[in-house]
C-alpha cells in the first residue's frame, strides 16, 4: 500500500484522478450495468414487435378502393378543352408581371394509365425576380391542376437585375375518354 501511496505522490494530482477513473470505470463495467447488451436485444425486440404491429395497422387502414380513389382525383382535373384558355392564362400572368417571353415550347406526354394527360409547357423569360415570384405565385394559386417541374434562374451581368428564367410547367388535365364518360 505505500509503495502504492509513494507511486501516486510521484505522478501528482493528474494520476490520481486517472486512477479515480479506472475505478469507476471498473465498477459501471462490473456492477449494475453489467447486462447492457441482453437489455439491447430485449429493447430491439420490442421494437421490432412494435414496428410489426404497426405494419399490420397500415396494411388494415389502406382503403380497399384505392383505385376508385385515383379515378375520383382525375374526374375533378380540368377536361382537355380547357387547355386553349389555362394555357392563355399561364401566358397573361407573365406579360401581366413584365416577363418577356422568347417562346414557348408544348410537348403533350403519353397518358398515364389512369387516363389523365399531362401538357409540359417550357417557358424561357427575361425579367426581375419580383415579377417571376408574383407570377408563380399567382399560376400556382389560380389553377390547382399545374405544377411547376423545374425553376432555372441565371443572371447574365452583376450589375443588372434582369434574369434570364427558365419554367417548365406540368398542366394536367382528364383524356378525351374520360370527358366522354368512357375510362380507360
Amino acid at each position: 500500500m505505500k509503495a502504492l501511496v509513494a507511486r501516486l505522490r510521484l505522478w501528482g494530482w493528474p494520476g490520481l484522478v486517472g486512477v479515480v477513473c479506472l475505478l469507476l470505470a471498473g465498477f459501471i463495467a462490473c456492477g449494475p450495468g453489467a447486462d447492457w447488451d441482453a437489455a439491447a436485444r430485449t429493447t430491439a425486440r420490442a421494437a421490432d414487435a412494435l414496428q410489426a404491429r404497426a405494419g399490420e395497422a397500415h396494411v388494415a387502414a389502406r382503403p380497399a378502393g384505392a383505385a376508385a380513389e385515383a379515378q375520383q382525383l382525375v374526374a375533378v382535373l380540368p377536361g382537355v378543352g380547357e387547355r386553349e384558355v389555362r394555357l392563355a392564362g399561364l401566358l397573361a400572368l407573365a406579360e401581366k408581371q413584365l416577363l418577356r417571353a422568347t417562346q414557348t415550347e408544348l410537348t403533350m406526354l403519353p397518358k398515364s394509365a389512369l387516363g389523365s394527360e399531362r401538357l409540359l409547357v417550357a417557358q424561357p423569360l427575361t425579367g426581375s425576380y419580383e415579377g417571376l415570384r408574383a407570377m408563380l405565385e399567382e399560376a400556382l394559386l389560380a389553377d390547382p391542376a399545374l405544377s411547376l417541374d423545374r425553376l432555372r434562374l441565371a443572371r447574365p451581368a452583376a450589375d443588372t437585375n434582369e434574369l434570364e428564367i427558365e419554367l417548365v410547367w406540368s398542366l394536367h388535365q382528364r383524356g378525351a375518354e374520360i370527358l366522354a364518360g368512357n375510362p380507360p
